[in-house]
């Protein structure tokens, strides 16, 4: 059996995660300039580590999606972490990350926000079956 030390396996780990992140850096360079203005390379990095530890706590962790989360933080009006309807959408259960994150993107810009109807059930309870 080989032990390899925890300094080791967060060496590699990070080795692992730099190329997706580099990517995402220079994706928000080329495509949201605007936002980047201003920030240097360490800030664009510390957002795009943030974004991607919020996609994982989600359950987000296909690339794909977690640079679209990584792009719609950088437009106007996003707010973090996003609440109401639109964090609804993200977090919403019996959904794939794909769908959720693209129902989102669909939330942050659609033109009439929904009507909140408030049910006196716990909706959550019932889908556990708990009710």
């Amino acid at each position: 059996m080989m032990i390899v030390p925890k300094e080791q396996l967060q060496a590699i780990s990070d080795a692992l995660g730099r190329p997706f992140s580099m990517r995402a850096i220079a994706y928000l360079r080329e495509h949201h300039s605007e936002w980047c203005r201003g920030r240097d390379d360490v800030d664009v990095a510390r957002h795009v580590t943030s974004v991607i530890a919020f996609a994982r706590a989600l359950g987000i962790t296909r690339d794909s999606n977690v640079l679209w989360l990584i792009a719609l933080q950088a437009e106007p009006g996003f707010s973090m972490p996003p609440t109401g309807y639109v964090g609804y959408r993200l977090t919403q259960r019996g959904f794939d990350e794909g769908t959720r994150v693209r129902n989102f993107a669909a939330a942050l810009v659609a033109a009439k926000k929904p009507i909140l109807i408030s049910l006196d059930a716990d909706l959550e309870a019932m889908e556990r079956d708990d009710a």
